[in-house]
């Protein structure tokens, strides 16, 4: 009645104290517990969540107030009693009252136990608690223990309580308390259960039922937050032995739902919905879709894993209509109370996010006795015999059956008495655990189905409701699998009214009148069996044995796959069969995905096809006889992806439908990757012998790209003899640009002019990224700044050409750069050192000797294949002024550049030999003869013309040739006189 509510004490808060968070129920006849755990006392300089609980009788009405942590000590707030939360879960059994308290000593929680027996005189007054000190608690700080509780006699000596702690330890545990002594408040630890999943919240629910019937009660925990790849929320099952190991004597059965379902946040005690003496479970996972509740039967081995019924509220919502729209259903569950007292206990669902709760009652179960015979006519069945004694003119093998249903239950009575029978809808499946069923069921010869509806009608008989039916099931063509038996599912269902749902203010309906079948009956599997050639269990039990090799080279106990010299390898495999026949017995080839199958090597009769992209599956018969051999050869070949791995594996492994006595003959195979590759070098000039010669020209005077002098070529040829490609190979190569002297620069020699060009196969790729460019800047920058005041000009081929550092220091970004001393060169050019001819009147300059200054660059071929060749050629031009100048009597100067491999490619073996990977080009240059006279020659060719010319006047002499006769003048022809005047 309103009139009697009391509104709150001014020291106290019930506004959001969530009054009915906790809600339990002792049972028939027995109290109510009700809490609240937000419930707020407060004073002048405090507000403490402290919780509130209240029992109820089983009329509902108040019965006591329960303040655990009244009177504690606060003066410490949430470091001692002052955040109680007392009521975030409880439990009342046998007059025992459990209050869960996560909220003391910094949350490291607490369970309080007292008596709530009503003979107050005989009731103990002592309210016992875990302890809680740093120095006596189980846990730390933040575990929330008594999150949940549970009690149940564990140790065979009187009950024990049980508390969850969903943060202790980041996986969360479980801890078992047991009390000391009368009268001692804090009671010992015993047992800890912890999870096996961090953040798992194990311990957030648990409960107690004896889930395989032998008295003793087991111990179920919820760990919602649990999680893997395909599953989300786990509840683990503590099967009770009550010995000394109790709840740890065997691993628990570990169920979980579906991922992100929060499954194991609510976990009730069904009872025995069922009727078989063990008792039942349901767990919810509220965020699976709408929410689902997971119902599971005990036995007597424990709880069964698969469900045997899931309840969605989207089915329900089916029935209901879509003006029921509910969410998170199965966030709490109540179950074990017999709600309409039909004889089996019902559930109550509770939907959080929708406030609103659900009561499933269960329907009353018919008892079946189903028998299936007779039994030779599912044994034995020989598959090379055609026809049965039902159709013995039968092209295929076949077999008949009788199944008989009877009634053995509660209902019986009614339905006698009512003078009527039962009907029932039957279905048979064949063949049940296959994709493609072997057998189809008869007469249905142009459909061949291997599903069969019908509808059946139990009549009485003596006394009881009875059916008996035969089927015919026959086998098809070509079936193979003789090994494995026939399954064939039996089901029976009721035919009834469907239930119309009550609308509100209607009165329930009668759930005798919706029975429902037992399932373990009504559900069967029976197995027909072939004739087989095994022992006289009728198990063929085989051994199978394989040995295997491949047709490859073989060192340290692992063969070598050279690359490149094979196309193709083969796998020989021998497989025996030391016992009996093995049935539809086959050999699986698991290979690495760089190799590829090909096929069997030709001549072999069993059979072998590529199931998947690294599977080959080869039959080895059916059957596979006692004491046989099969010797099967595969043909691989290796993938292009085989230059990305270091090995080669094949796992090999026999199996069969028969019984192996030992296990799964297997053997593994290691190929291991070998790469090699034989390269060489050489060199060629081109031309080989070059002329000099002419006058001496200054830096100033070269005004086009050929007046420095004749063009040559060094060409370098590389060629890879395999028989694998090769990544990342390099040519470095040595070129000497100038003389060697004793200055930081030398007189030009071989001047490049062009970028290092590369002709390759098709298909291949390089690169001549010398990085040469800056650096070839600075040489003819600093060459400038020397003879600026000679020249006033500098002239230099700009390419990409890599510097030895030989001009100086270098800057803070690793750029070279001049010493100062260069910079205050003297106009006046010193001697310089030049490079001596050899006995042989020769000049040689090259890298090695030191003769010359050279620079460094290299090319990147990133692939040559094997029977493959790359050039590089280095175009330059000869400095023709250093050598006519410098070298103006030598019998010739040769001039040699060199080049290297190397290669960048980590497990690839170089065959070569030193001498084939280093190359050099030699080029010799002989002096031009010009017009150019000696003086000696002159000398005496002036001393032989003035004799010569002596000799000749004196001949011309002694002729007379100086003495000519004068003509008289007085013979002239006219004469004058000759006038004096």
């Amino acid at each position: 009645d309103d009139k009697e509510l009391v509104a709150p004490m001014d020291d106290e808060i019930k506004n959001g104290q969530w009054l009915g968070v906790t809600v339990r129920s002792e049972g028939t006849d027995g109290k109510v517990l009700v809490c609240a755990h937000r419930y707020i006392k407060k004073g002048p300089e405090f507000v403490h969540g402290r919780g509130l609980c209240y029992t109820l009788t089983n009329r509902l009405e108040h019965s006591d107030s329960i303040d655990p942590c009244k009177g504690r000590p606060t003066n410490r707030a949430h470091e001692q009693f002052g955040y109680c939360q007392a009521g975030t879960s409880g439990l009342i059994t046998n007059d025992t009252l459990l209050v869960g308290s996560p909220g003391p000593y910094t949350w490291r929680g607490t369970i309080f136990v007292l008596s709530i027996l009503d003979d107050f005189l005989s009731r103990d007054k002592t309210m016992y608690y875990s302890p809680l000190t740093e120095e006596t608690a189980p846990i730390d700080k933040y575990s929330y223990l008594g999150m949940s509780v549970a009690a149940g006699d564990f140790f065979g000596n009187g009950l024990a309580y049980a508390a969850g702690a969903p943060r202790s330890n980041g996986n969360g545990e479980v801890v078992i308390f047991t009390k000391v002594k009368p009268a001692v408040t804090i009671m010992k630890p015993v047992m800890t259960l912890t999870g096996d999943m961090y953040t798992s919240n194990f311990g957030y629910e648990m409960t107690t039922a004896d889930v395989n019937g032998d008295k003793r009660v087991d111990l179920i925990v919820g760990a919602p937050n649990y999680f893997d790849k395909n599953e989300g929320g786990a509840i683990y099952i503590y099967l009770n032995l009550n010995n000394d190991c109790s709840l740890k004597c065997l691993p628990p059965i570990k169920l979980t739902g579906q991922p992100e379902s929060r499954y194991g946040i609510a976990i009730t005690n069904l009872g025995d919905i069922n009727k078989d003496g063990y008792e039942d479970i349901a767990v919810g996972a509220p965020y699976e879709d709408l929410g689902k509740v997971y119902i599971y039967l005990g036995s007597r081995n424990g709880t069964i894993t698969e469900p045997s019924q899931v309840i969605a509220f989207g089915f329900l919502r089916i029935i209901l209509g879509s003006d029921y729209n509910l969410e998170t259903f199965g966030y709490s569950l109540s179950g074990g109370l017999d709600m309409d007292n039909n004889g089996y206990p019902d559930l109550l669902i509770g939907a959080f996010e929708s406030s609103s709760v659900v009561l499933l009652r269960t329907r009353p179960i018919i008892e079946l006795t189903t028998t299936v015979g007779p039994e030779t006519a599912l044994s034995r069945i020989d598959p090379n015999k055609n026809g049965c004694p039902e159709d013995p003119h039968s092209n295929l093998t076949c077999f008949t059956f009788e199944t008989c249903v009877s009634v053995q239950a509660v209902m019986k009575q009614r339905l006698l008495a009512a003078g009527t029978g039962l009907r029932m809808n039957y279905t048979l499946r064949a063949d049940v655990n296959r994709r493609i069923p072997r057998v189809f069921i008869g007469p249905q010869f142009n459909v061949k189905p291997h599903i069969m509806h019908k509808v059946i009608y139990l009549r009485q008989d003596r006394g009881e409701l009875k059916h008996c039916h035969s089927d015919t099931v026959y086998i098809k063509d070509d079936t193979r699998d003789i090994q494995t038996a026939v399954a064939m599912r039996l089901s029976y269902t009721m035919l009834q009214d469907v239930p119309v749902p009550p609308k509100p203010g209607d009165p329930l309906p009668r759930m005798d009148n919706f029975p429902i079948l037992n399932q373990q009956q009504a559900d069967r599997v029976v197995r027909a069996t072939f004739l087989k050639d095994c022992g006289e269990n009728d198990i063929c039990e085989s051994q199978l044995t394989v040995d295997a090799s491949l047709d490859l080279p073989l060192s340290s106990n692992k063969w070598d796959l050279i690359l490149g010299e094979l196309k193709e390898f083969l796998l020989n495999v021998t497989v025996h069969n030391l016992q009996e026949s093995a049935y539809e017995s086959y050999l699986v080839i698991k290979h690495s995905p760089s190799v590829s199958y090909i096929a069997q090597l030709k001549g072999k009769s069993h059979s072998c096809e590529r199931s998947s992209e690294m599977d080959v599956v080869c039959s080895l018969g059916n059957p596979f006889e006692r004491n046989a051999e099969v010797n099967i050869v595969l043909r691989f070949e290796p993938l292009n992806s085989i230059d990305e791995v270091n090995e080669v594996q094949f796992d090999l492994s026999a199996n069969t439908t028969s019984q192996l006595v030992e296990s799964e003959p297997s053997k593994t195979l290691i190929a291991k990757v070998v790469r090699k590759a034989k390269l060489s070098i050489r060199g060629s000039a081109r031309p080989e012998e070059v002329t000099y010669g002419g006058k001496v020209r200054g830096e100033s005077e070269m005004k086009y790209k050929d007046q420095p002098g004749s063009r040559i070529k060094h060409v370098y040829e590389v060629y890879n003899n395999g028989p694998w490609h090769v990544s990342g190979l390099e040519v470095h190569v040595d070129w000497p640009f100038q003389v060697a002297n004793n200055k930081p620069l030398g007189k030009w020699l071989l001047y490049l002019d062009e970028e290092p060009t590369a002709d390759v196969h098709q298909g291949s790729m390089y690169a001549c990224k010398t990085g040469l460019l800056k650096q070839f800047k600075r040489i003819c920058h600093i060459y400038y700044i020397i003879h600026i005041f000679s020249s006033g000009r500098r002239w230099c081929m700009l390419h990409t050409y890599k510097s030895t550092q030989f001009l100086g220091g270098t800057d803070n970004n690793g750029n070279t750069s001049a010493s100062p001393q260069y910079a205050r060169l003297r106009r006046k050019r010193e001697v310089e050192m030049i490079v001596r001819k050899d006995s042989d009147n020769i000049v040689r300059m090259n890298c090695k000797a030191g003769t010359a200054k050279c620079i460094k660059f290299h090319c990147v071929f990133y692939k040559l294949s094997a029977s493959q060749s790359a050039t590089l050629t280095i175009k330059a031009r000869l400095w023709n002024s250093t050598l006519v100048e410098d070298y103006p009597r030598v019998k010739a100067a040769e001039i040699a550049s060199n080049a290297k491999i190397y290669v960048h490619a980590p497990g690839l073996v170089i065959t070569s030999k030193p001498n084939e990977i280093e190359a050099r080009v030699r080029m010799e240059f002989t002096k031009l003869i010009t017009d150019g006279v000696e003086l000696w020659m002159i000398l005496v060719g002036v001393v032989a013309g003035l004799i010569l010319l002596l000799l000749m006047a004196l001949l011309l002499w002694k002729c007379g040739f100086f003495k000519r006769t004068r003509p008289d003048p007085t013979l002239s022809g006219n004469l004058e006189k000759h006038n004096d005047d």
